[in-house]
């Protein structure tokens, strides 16, 4: 498959490649979102809504506070699919691009959807061959809560299964495969691997 180079040489041209503009709109000028005194959310309920959070603590810096979190809205799905070429484990990876990234684009699971309403309406040609629980093919495959600072209930299926479909012979724009010690290579640098991505890369690792 590709060598270190050649997978960076890939990604550096989808960054070059990538226009991200970001700017400001009063929220009064956002169709189809409300607000009233404890969030704002989409008329329809999907997605995620920004709550707010009245926080009483004994033990912090501070007695209480308040704060804006985050709540998506039913549960997301991370997942790598995995394949050995030559012996060797590989990972297919996709370059995504997201609110907030500082370059533009990282590397992110095969599959990624961060509430029920984007899972519903996912387009990947990989969704399909993400099995049910319990599949033979399955190598990990648990909960994670993504809550802390910033988040609330929100909870994803994380998921690492083996494949060896036809699709992936040749993965489509955007997608790559790279070798488990390459991904982890690139966890020493910001900005090139996603959160997400990281956590599946952590638990691969700790399959031994």
């Amino acid at each position: 498959m590709s060598t270190t180079a050649e997978l960076l040489s890939w990604f550096t041209g989808l960054r070059a490649d990538c226009r991200l503009e970001a700017g400001r709109l009063p929220l009064g000028a956002l169709p189809g979102w409300h607000r009233d005194d404890k969030e704002i959310s989409r008329d329809d309920g999907r997605y995620f809504r920004v709550v707010a959070a009245d926080v009483r603590a004994g033990s912090r810096e501070v007695a209480s506070w308040s704060q804006p979190l985050v709540e998506p809205v039913g549960r997301g799905l991370s997942a790598f699919l995995v394949r050995e070429f030559d012996g060797v484990l590989h990972v297919l990876v996709r370059a995504a691009t997201e609110g907030g990234f500082l370059d533009g684009v990282e590397l992110a699971p095969t599959v990624q959807c961060m509430s029920e309403g984007e899972l519903e309406e996912e387009t990947s040609p990989f969704l399909g061959l993400i099995p049910v629980q319990g599949s033979p093919r399955i190598r990990y495959d648990a909960l994670h809560a993504e809550e802390g600072g910033r988040f609330l209930n929100a909870v994803s299926r994380y998921v690492v299964a083996e494949t060896d479909a036809a699709a992936t012979d040749a993965p489509p724009p955007g997608h790559a495969w790279a070798t488990v010690s390459q991904l982890t290579a690139l966890l020493r640098h910001s900005q090139y691997v996603n959160v997400q991505a990281r956590t599946l890369v952590a638990c691969l690792n700790s399959l031994g």
